[in-house]
C-alpha cells in the first residue's frame, strides 16, 4: 500500500497540473461597442393654409427613424410627443428629438406620428381632420458622420377647407421631405433649438422634391358611391413612393 507521503505528492501534482491548465486557458476578447454619433431631428414647415390663417398648431406623439449599419438596422425612437405650431417655422427649423447612432450609421426613413391638430382663422378656433396619422418619409444619404448631424423634416401640409349644409370642415392633406445635413454644433442640436435654415440644406430640400405632375383626374358617382381617378406621371429618374 502507497504510504501517505506518496498519496500527498500525487494530489500536489494533480492540483498542480489543473492549474496550469487553468492559468493558461485564453482570455475571451472584450466585445466593443461601436463609436457613436448623435443625429438631431429638426422641423420645418412652409404650410399652404387658408387665408386668415393665424396659427396651425400640430400634437404628435413620437419621432422615429430607421437607420442601416453593417448587418442590422432598426426603428429607435428619436423625440417624444410634444407640440408645434408649424406657422411660426417659416424658413426657421426646430429641433424636436435626438438620438444617438454609429458612426457611418445610414438613415434611410423616418416616421412622424400626429395625434391631432387645429386651426386658428381670424381668432377662432377649428379642429382639423387628419386623414393619416403616421407619416413615413423615405431618405437618400451618406454614412452619419462623428459629432452631430441633423435629420431635416420639411413638414408642408395643405389644410383643404370643405363646406357642408351645415358646417365647415378642415382637413390637413400631409406632405413630407426629409434630407440629412452634416456638420451640426450642439448648440443646434439641443432639444427646442430653433435657427434659420441655411442656404445648402434649403438647396438639399429643393433637390429631394418629387418631380412628379398629374396627367388626368376624374370625378364619378354611382348611386351612394364617388369615384375619383387620378393619373400621376412620375418625370424624374428617382421612385416616388405617394400615399393616398
Amino acid at each position: 500500500m502507497a504510504s501517505k507521503a506518496v498519496i500527498a505528492g500525487l494530489i500536489v501534482i494533480l492540483i498542480a497540473a489543473i492549474l496550469s491548465i487553468v492559468i493558461f486557458v485564453p482570455a475571451k476578447a472584450p466585445v466593443t461597442s461601436p463609436p457613436l454619433a448623435t443625429l438631431a431631428v429638426q422641423l420645418t414647415d412652409p404650410a399652404q393654409v387658408p387665408y386668415g390663417t393665424e396659427a396651425l398648431n400640430v400634437n404628435y406623439s413620437s419621432v422615429q427613424v430607421h437607420y442601416i449599419y453593417g448587418n442590422s438596422s432598426g426603428w429607435v425612437n428619436a423625440g417624444g410627443s410634444g407640440s408645434v405650431n408649424l406657422l411660426s417655422l417659416v424658413n426657421l427649423s426646430k429641433t424636436i428629438g435626438s438620438a444617438s447612432l454609429p458612426v457611418n450609421a445610414t438613415i434611410d426613413m423616418a416616421r412622424f406620428n400626429i395625434t391631432s391638430s387645429s386651426i386658428m382663422i381670424n381668432g377662432t378656433a377649428y379642429p382639423v381632420t387628419i386623414p393619416s396619422q403616421q407619416i413615413t418619409v423615405h431618405i437618400k444619404s451618406k454614412g452619419m458622420g462623428s459629432g452631430y448631424t441633423g435629420l431635416l423634416l420639411d413638414l408642408s401640409p395643405s389644410v383643404a377647407t370643405i363646406y357642408t349644409l351645415n358646417s365647415t370642415i378642415f382637413v390637413m392633406v400631409p406632405s413630407i421631405k426629409a434630407v440629412v445635413v452634416p456638420g451640426l454644433n450642439a448648440s443646434s442640436a439641443s432639444l427646442d433649438n430653433e435657427a434659420h435654415i441655411n442656404a445648402k440644406a434649403r438647396e438639399q430640400l429643393d433637390s429631394a422634391a418629387p418631380n412628379i405632375t398629374i396627367t388626368s383626374a376624374s370625378l364619378s358617382a354611382n348611386g351612394n358611391s364617388t369615384d375619383f381617378s387620378v393619373t400621376v406621371k412620375d418625370n424624374s429618374n428617382s421612385t416616388v413612393v405617394i400615399n393616398h
